[in-house]
């Protein structure tokens, strides 16, 4: 039942996500196509690129991958994989910061927590000194919170970016959804509310740091805004 309800958590975040992402990137494309008055055509495109006629090439790629099957594909793969991801991290033994020499006993519910003589691991006794089990992930709910690769959350965050009107803005508002890198956010800027969606910078050690893209509307004139920007953790 557990395990049950953990996919059934995580299928619900995946869909929440992909759902307010989609409508992020869909309205900032749109919004971004007015400001600038060209829209991409692919008929062109492709006709300037190849010279020959890809119909029926388009006809069978997209009977096999199209928007809706790709999602599909995605939201299976993302389910199947994080929870395997995530249920693997669970058994493994955690380390600890000790000195690696040294050994303690700490009396825990009429057991024992035990860290042996150079080890960074921290195992369970009974009594009579036999080992029970080692310390692993899954008996720290702090450290499955953060391993989750999808799960609400409530961070508070600073943003700064520029606006589609070419203002810069700053402001604050709070985290509530993560997934993988990616995160989802709303916040207020010195200009207008926004609903936004991020990817940290861990790989290149910014890791309290994101850059994303934000849909709102303007304080003064209800105006609808595109806002470019960057995000940190408090």
């Amino acid at each position: 039942m557990k395990d049950i309800l953990l996919l059934g958590n995580f299928l619900l975040v995946i869909l929440l996500f992909m759902y307010i992402r989609t409508h992020i990137l869909r309205e900032t494309k749109r919004e971004v196509q007015q400001t600038f008055k060209e829209r991409f055509d692919k008929k062109k495109f492709i006709r300037g690129m190849f010279g020959f006629d890809l119909v029926g090439w388009a006809k069978d790629i997209y009977s096999l991958f199209n928007v809706r099957k790709l999602i599909m594909y995605g939201i299976l793969i993302s389910l199947f994989y994080g929870y395997g991801w995530y249920k693997g991290r669970m058994g493994k033994p955690v380390t600890f910061d000790f000195q690696y020499e040294k050994e303690f006993y700490i009396k825990l519910d009429g057991h024992y927590l035990h860290k042996p003589k150079n080890s960074k691991q921290l195992e369970i006794l009974d009594k009579e000194g036999h080992k029970i089990k080692d310390i692993t992930v899954s008996d720290i709910p702090e450290l499955q919170r953060k391993l989750k690769p999808y799960g609400f959350q409530l961070k508070p965050i600073g943003v700064l970016g520029i606006c589609s009107t070419k203002e810069f803005e700053g402001g604050a508002g709070i985290s509530f959804l993560k997934y993988w890198a990616w995160r989802l956010e709303t916040f207020l800027t010195n200009k207008g509310i926004y609903i936004g969606t991020s990817y940290k910078l861990d790989k290149i050690k910014l890791e309290n740091s994101s850059i994303g893209v934000g849909i709102g509307k303007g304080f003064k004139e209800g105006d609808n805004r595109i806002l470019f920007y960057y995000r940190w953790n408090f």
